[in-house]
């Protein structure tokens, strides 16, 4: 083998490990890129998180004082539409905070699910599988160090659709039936319901909590077949405000409330009687705008 051979050999040799160096540091970039692909589907990948700037209907949280302080980008519970987390907390010094999810389709933003914690100023969330059902849930952690978990279709769901009010939905009620629980009065089907008995001379009722104020005061109703409540008390920051008075077989209802509760934080719907006597009531959804 002559010496140009020999030279033309080694630069050969030199160049293919060169080339296989840079090849194994681009595989390594790929393989980093997919992780983190991964990692950003499983709820904690950095991209997700967005500029609070840029969040939806901070006037109306402004306004009732309180800031966003976390946006994030969530997988949205209709096809072709954008899903989106907000955290927000009291902008004076208070405690609290909550949480709202909404879906862009188009040009606007419609509010579908919120969350209010009296006593919880929430930093940061992510989406984590606990009960291995094959639907994500939430984890929320604290300005004080706390976490706690919101399971999906055992707490909330996603997937009922707009809303045309603020209200939190983690309010509170009497016992459900078992099978009945209290999110179903706000899953957008009206093939499911709240229920809960009269029991040991206790009405059946649902709490709501609106941290966010009220539009104009409507009340709507969806009710069942059967089951239906007949005389409602409303009240308002623990005061009775007015009750009303259903008609039979009619399921959809439409009812001005009574001006007082404009400024309250907590409206109660306490059943004080069904139609046919039932022992038990049940609503379908409701909506206080």
């Amino acid at each position: 083998m002559t010496s140009v051979t020999k030279m033309w050999v080694l630069f050969l040799a030199l160049s293919l490990a060169w080339l296989g160096t840079g090849c194994g540091d681009k595989s390594d970039d790929a393989n980093t890129g997919d992780k983190d692909t991964a990692a950003e589907i499983a709820g904690s990948g950095p991209r997700e998180e967005l500029p609070t700037e840029a969040v939806p209907y901070a006037p109306e949280l402004e306004e009732a004082g309180f800031m966003p302080v976390y946006y994030k980008a969530i997988p949205p519970a209709l096809a072709g539409h954008l899903g989106r987390m907000i955290l927000y907390r009291s902008s004076t010094g208070g405690k609290d905070g909550g949480i709202v999810y909404v879906e862009e389709l188009g040009p606007r933003f419609d509010w579908v699910w919120h969350w209010y914690f009296a006593d919880a100023s929430p930093r940061t969330l992510e989406r984590v599988e606990i009960n291995k059902d094959g639907m994500w849930d939430i984890r929320i952690h604290t300005t004080d160090g706390k976490q706690f978990d919101i399971i999906q279709d055992e707490e909330f769901i996603l997937s009922a659709g707009a809303r045309d009010d603020k209200m939190a939905l983690n309010g509170s009620c009497s016992e459900p039936l078992e099978g009945y629980p209290m999110w179903q009065a706000f899953d957008g089907s009206d093939r499911t319901s709240w229920q809960s008995g009269f029991k040991g001379g206790d009405n059946p009722f649902i709490e709501v909590l609106l941290p966010l104020g009220l539009t104009d005061g409507i009340l709507s109703l969806t009710l069942l077949t059967t089951n239906q409540p007949k005389e409602i008390e409303i009240r308002a920051d623990g005061k009775k405000v007015q009750t009303i008075e259903l008609k039979a077989k009619e399921r959809s209802h439409l009812i001005q409330l009574d001006p007082a509760v404009k400024t309250a934080k907590r409206i109660r719907l306490e059943i004080k009687s069904c139609h046919g006597g039932s022992g038990t009531a049940a609503i379908a959804e409701i909506s206080i705008r």
